[in-house]
């Protein structure tokens, strides 16, 4: 008997081959993954235009496809013009390739959203299908991004960030050992959306309802309370914010 693959499920193995191939014994060396591109590329050019010059190996090999540095790179030529009123399939990418190329901010937000959309439509039909779809990295304070003065050393701390995508979504942030430290789960809860937040893994403490065009905030029962926050930099500097925490002694709940 034969195997039924649809479209999706074989952009599924093109996409493990092309960004994880050492997940997969057949392209376990750059050589044969390099191959593998310059297969896909001729393709691709075959059907939709362009030539496919060749591939450039990775400058360092052995982080082979752990970063921009150990990334192959494939050579192509359009065939067909690089307008946006004519583009062809290689437009999004390279966008200054000849030197010429000047795209203005109309420009550039199109091609963002056009690649966001192909980037997300396999999460998107796994979702559709009621899976989930799993993504995990490393978030820093924005600060740092944003070149912000940082004057203490927690604040320089990264998080591991686990973001679980399906009719009920999570987030869960883990410190450097890996354990818990701060999730929530999305969902729509009695026919409202909901956010419930948990801290060091585990159960809700606290449960955020949208009502009457605001918020309710519950705890998640008695072994949970409402303080007066201290005024710092976590309140904003108000004096209205509250610290939600379960009370000293008592066991989570079931």
């Amino acid at each position: 008997m034969s195997k039924q693959i649809s479209p999706y499920e074989l952009a599924e193995i093109i996409v493990g081959l092309l960004v994880t191939p050492k997940e997969f014994g057949p392209l376990e060396t750059p050589d044969k993954h390099q191959k593998f591109m310059m297969d896909i590329a001729q393709v691709v050019a075959g059907h939709c235009g362009g030539f496919v010059n060749g591939v450039s190996k990775a400058d360092i090999e052995e982080n082979y496809m752990e970063n921009q540095y150990g990334f192959p790179y494939i050579s192509v030529t359009p065939t067909e013009e690089n307008t946006l009123s004519k583009r062809n399939v290689w437009y999004c990418y390279d966008l200054e390739y000849d030197g010429s190329t000047k795209l203005n901010p109309d420009q550039k937000w199109e091609i963002e959203i056009i690649r966001k959309s192909l980037q997300s439509a396999l999460a998107n039909k796994g979702l559709n299908d009621g899976g989930h779809v799993d993504f995990n990295f490393t978030k820093s304070d924005w600060c740092i991004s944003d070149e912000v003065y940082i004057d203490k050393v927690r604040d320089k701390t990264g998080y591991s960030l686990n973001v679980s995508l399906g009719n009920q979504s999570s987030i869960e942030f883990s410190d450097q050992n890996g354990d818990p430290i701060l999730g929530l789960c999305i969902e729509i809860d009695k026919g409202v959306p909901a956010i419930h937040f948990d801290v060091s893994g585990g159960n809700s403490i606290i449960h955020a309802h949208l009502v009457d065009g605001g918020l309710v905030l519950s705890p998640s029962g008695s072994h949970c309370e409402f303080l007066p926050a201290e005024v710092s930099q976590y309140t904003y500097d108000s004096d209205g914010s509250m610290l939600i925490r379960e009370k000293p002694n008592q066991p989570q709940s079931s």
